[in-house]
Protein backbone atom coordinates (compact mmCIF):
# COMPACT_ATOMS: atom_id res chain seq x y z
CA UNK A 1 0.00 0.00 0.00
CA UNK A 2 1.25 3.68 -0.67
CA UNK A 3 -0.67 7.01 -0.63
CA UNK A 4 -1.78 8.19 -4.06
CA UNK A 5 -3.69 11.43 -5.16
CA UNK A 6 -6.29 10.52 -7.44
CA UNK A 7 -7.67 12.93 -10.00
CA UNK A 8 -10.41 12.68 -12.90
CA UNK A 9 -12.22 14.67 -16.04
CA UNK A 10 -14.96 13.81 -18.11
CA UNK A 11 -14.37 12.87 -21.41
CA UNK A 12 -17.06 14.92 -23.58
CA UNK A 13 -17.83 14.10 -27.58
CA UNK A 14 -18.05 16.81 -30.02
CA UNK A 15 -22.08 17.73 -28.56
CA UNK A 16 -20.98 17.69 -25.19
CA UNK A 17 -22.09 14.29 -24.11
CA UNK A 18 -19.94 12.71 -21.04
CA UNK A 19 -18.48 9.62 -22.76
CA UNK A 20 -16.04 8.28 -20.40
CA UNK A 21 -13.79 9.81 -17.35
CA UNK A 22 -10.38 9.94 -17.52
CA UNK A 23 -8.67 9.50 -14.37
CA UNK A 24 -4.81 9.72 -13.10
CA UNK A 25 -3.46 8.57 -9.78
CA UNK A 26 -0.12 9.48 -9.13
CA UNK A 27 2.24 8.07 -5.96
CA UNK A 28 2.89 10.74 -3.24
CA UNK A 29 4.82 8.94 -0.54
CA UNK A 30 7.64 11.04 -1.05
CA UNK A 31 5.73 14.34 -0.74
CA UNK A 32 4.11 12.67 2.44
CA UNK A 33 7.74 11.83 3.90
CA UNK A 34 8.69 15.66 2.96
CA UNK A 35 5.39 16.59 5.25
CA UNK A 36 6.43 14.71 7.43
CA UNK A 37 9.84 15.31 8.06
CA UNK A 38 8.95 19.23 7.67
CA UNK A 39 6.14 18.46 10.91
CA UNK A 40 9.21 16.59 12.69
CA UNK A 41 11.25 19.77 12.15
CA UNK A 42 8.33 21.85 13.51
CA UNK A 43 7.74 19.88 16.51
CA UNK A 44 11.51 20.15 16.98
CA UNK A 45 12.20 23.96 17.10
CA UNK A 46 9.28 24.12 18.88
CA UNK A 47 11.03 21.92 21.62
CA UNK A 48 14.12 24.05 21.50
CA UNK A 49 12.49 27.17 21.94
CA UNK A 50 10.67 25.90 24.66
CA UNK A 51 14.25 24.65 25.68
CA UNK A 52 15.69 27.90 25.64
CA UNK A 53 13.37 30.05 27.07
CA UNK A 54 13.27 27.25 30.11
CA UNK A 55 17.08 27.36 30.29
CA UNK A 56 16.91 31.33 30.39
CA UNK A 57 13.90 31.29 32.99
CA UNK A 58 16.06 29.00 35.24
CA UNK A 59 19.00 30.91 34.76
CA UNK A 60 18.49 34.47 36.55
CA UNK A 61 16.60 32.91 39.69
CA UNK A 62 20.08 30.72 39.41
CA UNK A 63 22.53 33.70 39.61
CA UNK A 64 20.27 35.02 42.07
CA UNK A 65 20.47 31.99 44.37
CA UNK A 66 24.91 32.14 43.27
CA UNK A 67 25.27 35.22 44.97
CA UNK A 68 22.49 34.97 48.09
CA UNK A 69 24.91 31.92 48.59
CA UNK A 70 27.86 33.79 47.79
CA UNK A 71 26.62 36.16 51.30
CA UNK A 72 26.08 33.06 53.71
CA UNK A 73 29.25 31.00 52.76
CA UNK A 74 31.26 34.24 53.54
CA UNK A 75 29.09 34.44 57.20
CA UNK A 76 30.24 30.55 57.36
CA UNK A 77 33.35 30.77 60.23
CA UNK A 78 36.40 29.26 58.05
CA UNK A 79 36.66 26.53 60.98
CA UNK A 80 33.81 25.53 60.66
CA UNK A 81 32.33 22.28 59.41
CA UNK A 82 29.18 23.42 57.24
CA UNK A 83 32.18 24.96 54.71
CA UNK A 84 32.84 21.64 53.69
CA UNK A 85 29.32 21.48 52.28
CA UNK A 86 29.06 25.36 51.25
CA UNK A 87 31.64 23.78 49.09
CA UNK A 88 29.51 21.37 47.76
CA UNK A 89 26.57 23.37 47.42
CA UNK A 90 28.72 25.81 45.29
CA UNK A 91 29.82 22.90 43.09
CA UNK A 92 26.09 21.98 42.82
CA UNK A 93 24.84 25.38 41.38
CA UNK A 94 28.15 25.68 39.20
CA UNK A 95 26.94 22.01 37.28
CA UNK A 96 23.06 23.35 36.92
CA UNK A 97 24.63 26.54 35.76
CA UNK A 98 26.82 24.24 33.10
CA UNK A 99 23.71 22.69 32.03
CA UNK A 100 21.59 25.59 31.32
CA UNK A 101 24.66 26.92 29.42
CA UNK A 102 24.41 24.05 27.43
CA UNK A 103 20.45 24.03 27.00
CA UNK A 104 20.90 27.85 25.98
CA UNK A 105 23.98 27.65 23.41
CA UNK A 106 21.97 24.50 21.52
CA UNK A 107 18.23 26.61 21.84
CA UNK A 108 19.13 30.13 22.97
CA UNK A 109 18.91 31.79 19.90
CA UNK A 110 15.85 30.32 18.10
CA UNK A 111 12.57 32.30 18.18
CA UNK A 112 14.13 35.56 19.64
CA UNK A 113 11.94 38.12 19.09
CA UNK A 114 13.32 41.72 19.08
CA UNK A 115 10.47 44.14 21.79
CA UNK A 116 11.12 47.32 23.54
CA UNK A 117 13.13 46.81 26.57
CA UNK A 118 13.40 49.52 29.09
CA UNK A 119 17.04 49.19 30.15
CA UNK A 120 16.63 51.43 33.26
CA UNK A 121 14.01 48.06 34.99
CA UNK A 122 16.52 45.86 33.25
CA UNK A 123 19.55 47.10 34.87
CA UNK A 124 17.92 47.47 38.51
CA UNK A 125 16.75 43.88 37.99
CA UNK A 126 20.29 42.64 37.22
CA UNK A 127 21.96 44.71 38.90
CA UNK A 128 19.68 43.59 42.38
CA UNK A 129 21.02 40.15 41.59
CA UNK A 130 24.65 40.77 41.30
CA UNK A 131 25.21 43.10 44.11
CA UNK A 132 25.83 40.69 47.24
CA UNK A 133 28.17 39.31 45.73
CA UNK A 134 30.34 42.87 44.61
CA UNK A 135 29.78 43.68 48.22
CA UNK A 136 30.86 40.31 49.50
CA UNK A 137 34.40 40.85 47.65
CA UNK A 138 34.46 44.48 48.59
CA UNK A 139 33.80 46.08 45.34
CA UNK A 140 30.78 48.33 44.14
CA UNK A 141 28.82 48.61 41.78
CA UNK A 142 27.78 52.01 39.83
CA UNK A 143 25.05 52.33 37.49
CA UNK A 144 24.15 55.35 35.42
CA UNK A 145 21.63 55.43 32.43
CA UNK A 146 20.92 58.49 31.35
CA UNK A 147 17.95 60.73 31.63
CA UNK A 148 14.75 59.81 28.74
CA UNK A 149 17.03 56.86 27.33
CA UNK A 150 14.71 55.72 25.07
CA UNK A 151 13.98 51.30 25.01
CA UNK A 152 16.50 49.42 23.40
CA UNK A 153 14.60 47.21 20.68
CA UNK A 154 15.84 43.60 20.79
CA UNK A 155 14.94 40.44 21.93
CA UNK A 156 14.59 40.82 26.27
CA UNK A 157 16.14 37.40 26.79
CA UNK A 158 19.73 37.81 24.90
CA UNK A 159 20.04 41.44 25.75
CA UNK A 160 19.65 40.03 29.60
CA UNK A 161 21.91 37.55 29.21
CA UNK A 162 24.30 39.69 27.32
CA UNK A 163 24.33 42.15 30.79
CA UNK A 164 24.33 39.39 32.93
CA UNK A 165 27.31 37.78 31.58
CA UNK A 166 29.10 41.73 30.94
CA UNK A 167 28.74 42.06 34.97
CA UNK A 168 29.73 38.56 35.71
CA UNK A 169 32.95 38.99 33.59
CA UNK A 170 33.36 42.20 35.35
CA UNK A 171 33.62 40.76 38.58
CA UNK A 172 36.11 37.78 37.69
CA UNK A 173 38.36 39.91 35.84
CA UNK A 174 37.77 42.60 39.39
CA UNK A 175 38.01 40.42 42.24
CA UNK A 176 42.30 40.44 42.99
CA UNK A 177 41.70 44.66 42.75
CA UNK A 178 38.50 44.84 45.13
CA UNK A 179 37.50 48.26 42.38
CA UNK A 180 34.23 49.88 41.16
CA UNK A 181 32.41 48.83 38.27
CA UNK A 182 30.49 51.25 36.26
CA UNK A 183 28.04 50.55 33.81
CA UNK A 184 26.55 53.57 31.73
CA UNK A 185 24.12 54.25 29.86
CA UNK A 186 23.54 57.14 27.35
Amino acid sequence: TFPYEISGSPLRNSEGVVTGTICVTRDITERKSMEEALRAEQRLAATGRMAAGIAHEINNPLNGIRNCFQLVKDAIPKGHQAVRHGRLIEKEIDRMAGIIKQMFTLYGNQGSVPTAVDIRELMGEITDLHSPEVHSKGMRLRVAIGQGLAPAFAPRGALTEALHNLIRNAIDASTSCRGTISIMAK
